[in-house]
């Protein structure tokens, strides 16, 4: 392989790294002792300059890679964890949350007592909802836990049959779990039964909602 070819692909590499000016600096200096230490021959011997040169650009270049390996692992550590979730992941983790029904961290009938507890960890006040049907259930309680791997609010409600219905609210992040029905422009909720439970998905003033009910 040709110098220039090999130093086209090293750099194309190293470019590709998005090295920080501070990792870029300590790579020009170390490259530049590399190539002055190979150039520099031991004392009565001589060496073909050509050789020379390419002995030093190699070994300048198997320091940029290791420093380019580095810059990259510390990149990738810092990147966010964001991606896309699906509705059905979604829908599958609404279902978990409504099976796996942990002591509630605040036991009490009054959604204003809630709103009170949860503000300070959502960092919004929870709204009531104008879908979710919550004058014709009897409140609980509520708790912490996860929607779309954001911390959210699971509420307990009980129907007139004693079957247990759970509501979600967390901040919605379209660049996080996708797009969803809106109230506001009339869209209706998405209704999906999965696993024997009936679950609604939308967003309503920001926030994404669900519901979640065992089915008979």
């Amino acid at each position: 392989m040709s110098d220039d070819r090999l130093k086209q692909q090293i750099r194309q590499q190293i470019e590709q790294q998005q090295l920080s000016d501070d990792q870029h600096a300590r790579l020009q200096g170390m490259i530049a002792r590399q190539q002055n230490g190979a150039d520099k021959p031991p004392t009565g011997a001589r060496k073909n300059p050509r050789q020379l040169s390419r002995r030093g650009f190699l070994a300048g270049m198997a320091t940029a890679a290791g420093v380019a390996g580095l810059g990259l692992g510390a990149w990738q550590l810092r990147q966010p964890a964001t991606m896309t979730v699906t509705t059905d992941t979604l829908t599958a983790e609404v279902i978990r949350n409504h099976r796996w029904l942990k002591p509630m961290d605040l036991n009490t009938a009054t959604f204003g007592q809630l709103a009170g507890y949860f503000r300070e960890g959502l960092n919004f006040a929870l709204l009531e909802s104008q879908v979710f049907p919550h004058e014709q259930l009897a409140l609980e309680g509520g708790r912490y836990c996860s929607l779309g791997g954001i911390k959210a609010a699971q509420l307990l409600f009980r129907d007139q049959d004693d079957v247990i219905v759970t509501f979600y609210q967390t901040r919605y992040d379209p660049a996080i779990v996708g797009p969803l029905p809106l109230i506001e422009n009339n869209e209706p909720p998405i209704t999906l039964n999965r696993d024997h439970h009936r679950v609604n998905l939308w967003v309503e003033g920001g926030i994404l909602m669900a519901s979640a009910r065992e089915l008979s």
